[in-house]
């Protein structure tokens, strides 16, 4: 009987280790998509956002909707930010979807580093497809003295 019980708490913990390692793989492909659209298509980008999606940037307001969210892009875009690199760091299932904690790279044209910081999303699955549905970021790179 105790070889019963710890038989299936072993199986249980493995399931329960390939579904968190399943549900990354699934955020780290979403990412994929984004930074393949990044620096090239703003709406594309947006579409990768929840119905009610949002995005939290360092010093400003929420950015709610596609119209919107795809304008914010293309501003990042149109100062020269072109490439993004996302690490994922972490991913935790929530009741209403996901979070992931990650790292990122933002780069000009010509390769230079633009800005490094982190990132937490909560992704929603919405249509079949994991979504950003809150984008909260911000810099590891200090102001400027003044």
């Amino acid at each position: 009987m105790k070889h019963y019980f710890a038989s299936l708490t072993v199986a249980l913990l493995l399931a329960q280790s390939a579904v968190a390692n399943d549900l990354k793989a699934e955020i780290e492909a979403a990412n994929a998509t984004f930074m393949a659209a990044f620096g090239k298509d703003a709406a594309a980008v947006a579409a990768l956002y929840s119905a009610t999606g949002q995005v939290m940037p360092n010093g400003a307001e929420p950015i709610s909707g596609g119209t919107e969210i795809a304008a914010f892009w293309q501003s990042v875009f149109d100062a020269g930010v072109v490439d993004v690199t996302l690490e994922t760091l972490e991913v935790e299932r929530t009741d209403a979807g996901a979070v992931e904690v990650g790292r990122v790279t933002l780069r000009t044209a010509d390769g230079s580093i633009a800005d490094r910081g982190k990132y937490i999303v909560i992704w929603r699955h919405e249509n079949g497809a994991w979504r950003l549905h809150r984008d909260l970021f911000n810099s590891n790179v200090p102001p400027p003295a003044s």
